[in-house]
């Protein structure tokens, strides 16, 4: 997944194989495949989907490393919320 250029046809289609790879339970994978997405595309539902591969991994603190960094960007979205300046 990592050479391509993360345009938005290739993020889709890092999307389908992060679908495929969740359905066959390759934790692993699916968490690297999440994580590229988040990375590239900023999405927050990748994140957490990230961190969920990487529990269902067996792989508790790089979870909750993902989940404080949404943790982060959701804090750093209020408070822009809050200060329109």
């Amino acid at each position: 997944v990592a050479p391509l250029a993360p345009d938005d046809s290739t993020v889709a289609a890092w999307r389908d194989l992060a679908d495929e790879l969740e359905r066959q339970e390759a934790w692993n994978a699916a968490r690297e495949a999440w994580g590229r997405i988040a990375d590239a595309s900023g999405d927050a539902e990748a994140l957490r989907r990230a961190a969920g591969a990487a529990l269902a991994a067996g792989e508790a603190a790089d979870a909750l490393a993902r989940l404080d960094r949404l943790a982060a960007r959701d804090a750093s979205s209020a408070s822009r919320a809050a200060d329109p300046e």
